[in-house]
């Protein structure tokens, strides 16, 4: 049976558009988080892409020119954090072999003080060698131990000052880390992949996991609630994250029954990109994504029928994006009615463990949230 609670409590997110033109000033950045809180979205989203080489063998790459236009998530986190009061940060993901561990935690510490605790780690190992070849400090074969062994230092580096370490890939001498991050123990770290070894990951030392939809996905998640157990962590606390990549023709109907979807499986946020697809059309057609200075004017305002009349180009970014906000809408709206309306309080009673999920989505078997 699913419970009314799991598919309320559902989050969603959006992500900030990494490549491509869309972003061209702080301000119609700023302008665009205020809007998508003020929206009531949960989360904002950053990816990370450091380079992007002329020869490689990606059709994702090969999208168009504007690929090779990204730029810097942590700056976006910080207009994003300064922009909003209460919408969550997270990334899917963020490449950590970019930086030294101690640069690294002295990064997300900041942010999170900088966010008044809103921030998010989401991580993953990559998949494009150009760039660990680019980063002197990164050994493509070593990338899990890699990334293990910075997880454990932020851990160390968020609980204790002075602090020190030791291992085979870096060393440092007891320093004093007095600057402490708001969220108690650091901000959650999240893991990305579909690999068994990201999975077993997942469970040793991820809040949860940063999903796609895979024809595996209940193995991948019994791999990261048994590494859970293991490591004498708790699975039911593990959570999902799902991306959804928007096809640009994607109809309001078709993502509201795929939110729903995720929602009965038990999943605990998802988060779409309306940008990643789009930039596969002509770079003149990309144009209509930007986010300029215009946005103050209108973001936010125009969704709402306030009296602002938007330009055709930012009424073309309107239909581009509000559509998100209609399914906003029609997942509570339906949702509510389905579970006040039809259902007796008997039915409406959860237990944990419980899930009448399409055979189609993954099931996660987590704790039932009760707040």
């Amino acid at each position: 049976m699913v419970c009314p609670e799991d598919i309320l409590a559902m989050k969603l997110g959006f992500a900030l558009p990494i490549v491509g033109p869309a972003i061209s000033s702080a301000a119609g950045l700023s302008a665009f988080c205020r809007g998508l809180e003020d929206l009531g979205y949960d989360t904002l989203w950053v990816g990370d892409r450091l380079i992007t080489p002329v020869d490689v063998d990606s059709s994702y790459l090969a999208q168009g020119p504007q690929m090779g236009r990204s730029l810097d998530p942590v700056l976006l986190w910080t207009v994003a954090a300064t922009a909003t009061s209460r919408v969550r940060l997270n990334a899917s993901t963020l490449s950590t072999f970019y930086y030294s561990p101690p640069h690294l935690a002295r990064l997300l510490t900041t942010l999170d003080v900088l966010s008044d605790g809103r921030l998010g780690v989401g991580v993953g190992l990559g998949w494009m060698k150009d760039e660990y070849d680019a980063v002197r400090s990164a050994d493509w074969h070593r990338r899990g131990k890699m990334l293990d062994d910075v997880l454990a230092f932020l851990q160390a580096w968020w609980a204790t000052t002075p602090v020190s370490w030791d291992s085979e890939f870096f060393s440092l001498p007891p320093v004093y880390a007095d600057l402490r991050p708001v969220q108690a123990g650091g901000p959650p770290i999240w893991i990305g992949g579909t690999s068994e070894a990201a999975m077993r990951r997942v469970g040793r030392s991820g809040t949860g996991w940063l999903g796609v939809e895979v024809p595996d996905a209940d193995h991948l998640w019994s791999i990261a609630r048994r590494a859970a157990q293991d490591a004498g962590r708790d699975p039911d606390a593990l959570k999902t994250a799902m991306r959804i990549n928007l096809e640009p023709d994607t109809s309001v109907d078709s993502l509201a029954s795929r939110l729903t979807r995720f929602a009965e499986s038990g999943i605990d946020e998802a988060f779409v990109d309306a940008f990643a697809r789009a930039l596969a059309a002509p770079v003149s057609q990309t144009d209509r994504l930007k986010l300029d200075s215009s946005w103050p004017r209108f973001v936010g305002a125009a969704w709402h029928d306030d009296a602002v009349t938007p330009t055709p180009a930012e009424a073309q970014q309107l239909r581009d994006l509000a559509r998100l906000h209609k399914v906003r809408d029609r997942i509570d709206r339906d949702t509510r009615s389905h579970w006040t309306s039809r259902r007796s309080p008997a039915a409406r009673t959860c237990r944990p463990g419980t899930s009448a999920a399409s055979s189609s989505s993954p099931t996660v078997n987590r704790r039932i949230r009760t707040s």
